[in-house]
C-alpha cells in the first residue's frame, strides 16, 4: 500500500504534472506484476518533485522480494483529489509446491 503522486488534477495538492499519470502507470504495473525491480528503479528526484509518499515503502518491498518468485494481484488504483493511491497484494508460494 502506498501513495502515488499528489499532482494528477489542477486540485491536486502538487497541481497538475503531466509526468504525474505515466509515473502512477508505472507504479501500478510493477505491483500488478510484482516487478521488484522497476520499483528499485524509481528516481528519488522525480518522485520529491511529484510528491510521491510511497516511493521508499516500494524500495524496501523491492529490496525484500530480493529474487522474486512472486505472485501478486492490484487490488487498487485510484486517485480521488488528484492523488495516487495503491494497493496490491504479493505472495511466495510455500516452500515444497
Amino acid at each position: 500500500m502506498g501513495d502515488g503522486t499528489a499532482c494528477r488534477s489542477e486540485k491536486a495538492p502538487g497541481y497538475l504534472d503531466e509526468r504525474a499519470a505515466p509515473y502512477d502507470g508505472a507504479v501500478a504495473r510493477a505491483l500488478g506484476r510484482a516487478d521488484a525491480a522497476a520499483l528499485a528503479d524509481l528516481d528519488p528526484d522525480l518522485s520529491r518533485e511529484l510528491q510521491v509518499a510511497g516511493r521508499a515503502a516500494w524500495q524496501v518491498l523491492a529490496g525484500a522480494a530480493g529474487g522474486g518468485g512472486f505472485s501478486a494481484g492490484l487490488l487498487a488504483d485510484e486517485a480521488p483529489y488528484g492523488v495516487g493511491y495503491f494497493v496490491a497484494a504479493w505472495s511466495r508460494p510455500p516452500y515444497g509446491c
